[in-house]
């Protein structure tokens, strides 16, 4: 219970502007770490099946599976290029959450009960400003080669770390608790995401 309340703040950054219930939440919770567990074991055998790029298989993972240790996992699985390209794609929409927030508490300011209130300086996390300090750094040639080796070794262990949270996050009793129509609902829109992403990526790539 303590590990799903946690999640539940991390991931209810939009809950205040479309006045979501507390059990609403962890019902999204629960479908969202389910067919986010689903889509990394399934996407790298798909691509495979399909004989995807790399390049290309980072942009479809990064964009469709949800939580970020998952994407990028799913990345890797594929090939290391494939990796870092979902990597890359996967903070590009985390940084994208605070302006979209913004949009949205513009436009539903005026008919929102009460006072609800969005944690802005939350909704974009530290280790996407970590990301970007290094990416620069290491663009410019600041970034001795000894200190990239050092990090990349680990980057390595941290997701590995990150990857057995994401399991400590997803209760087994949580789950069992979603009902079937939610999880239809969560299935059939990741899947409609899922196709249109791999479509758009067809056509723009």
């Amino acid at each position: 219970d303590a590990l799903l309340d946690r999640a539940a703040r991390q991931q209810s950054a939009f809950a205040p502007l479309i006045e979501a219930q507390e059990e609403d939440l962890f019902l999204s919770i629960g479908v969202i770490n389910l067919l986010g567990l689903l889509a990394m074991l399934a996407l790298p055998l798909a691509g495979s099946a399909l004989a995807l790029p790399d390049a290309d298989f980072g942009v479809w993972a990064g964009a469709t599976i949800h939580a970020v240790p998952q994407a990028i996992a799913g990345g890797f699985a594929f090939s290391p290029q494939a990796g870092s390209v979902a990597t890359l794609t996967k903070l590009v929409r985390v940084g994208m959450l605070a302006p979209l927030a913004l949009c949205l508490s513009l436009a539903t300011a005026g008919r929102r009960r009460g006072a609800a209130q969005v944690d802005y300086a939350n909704l974009v996390p530290w280790f996407l400003w970590a990301f970007l300090g290094v990416f620069v750094f290491n663009s410019v040639g600041w970034l001795p080669a000894s200190a990239a080796r050092w990090m990349t070794e680990a980057g390595n262990l941290a997701l590995a770390l990150a990857m057995a949270a994401v399991g400590l996050d997803v209760s087994l009793g949580a789950l069992l608790k979603v009902g079937g129509k939610a999880l239809a609902v969560g299935f059939l829109s990741w899947a409609g995401m899922t196709a249109a992403a791999l479509g758009l990526i067809r056509i723009l790539l």
